[in-house]
């Protein structure tokens, strides 16, 4: 009887841990190729809406999401490549691409890139965009410069949730596992 009832909590136990995971306990991770000529890794527990073979996007619920509108309380992560940006000015160009949205703050992140197929260093800048009457995202558009090519990863979620910290971890490992595979311009 006592070692069943041991056997009872230790499940009982397991079961409470596996239903707590955070958006950042991940249970591994998947490879996405881009056709555009770079890889990244993310986490195996978000799950893909996109349809174009250049560009990744996820999102960290299994709710449907209907017209990129994402789900209260997830978040939504989409990786591309962007365009050169004159002097390395991020924060004028994510100003200039997103006339409408108000920037909250502009930052820059290590991330420690060891070659030359590696982000070394990637800006973040921290945005808020209406997407409806008095309805609006919190955005931080994180900015990876690997060699003359630029790419973005977005993470997108609604500004009253309360700010995901697992989640912005899982972009910046996200990031850390960016390569640039081939020129596509």
């Amino acid at each position: 009887m006592k070692v069943t009832v041991n056997i009872l909590c230790i499940c009982f136990v397991a079961l409470w841990l596996c239903a707590g995971l955070s958006v950042a306990q991940t249970s591994g991770w998947l490879n996405f190729r881009s056709a555009a000529g770079f890889r990244i890794r993310y986490p195996a527990n978000w799950f893909r809406i996109d349809a174009t073979p250049k560009n990744l996007m996820i999102i960290s619920s299994r709710q449907r999401v209907e017209a990129a509108v994402i789900p209260r309380g997830a978040q939504m992560i989409s990786v591309y490549e962007s365009e050169p940006v004159a002097n390395d000015d991020y924060l004028l160009y994510h100003k200039t691409a997103n006339p409408d949205d108000a920037v909250l703050d502009y930052t820059s992140v290590d991330i420690a890139g060891n070659n030359d197929n590696t982000c070394p260093k990637t800006y973040v800048v921290k945005s808020r965009d209406e997407v409806g009457p008095n309805t609006f995202y919190l955005e931080n558009h994180m900015y990876c410069k690997i060699g003359a090519r630029v790419f973005v990863l977005a993470l997108t979620q609604w500004e009253a949730d309360k700010f995901n910290q697992a989640a912005y971890d899982v972009a910046i490992d996200m990031l850390k596992s960016l390569r640039a595979t081939k020129e596509m311009r």
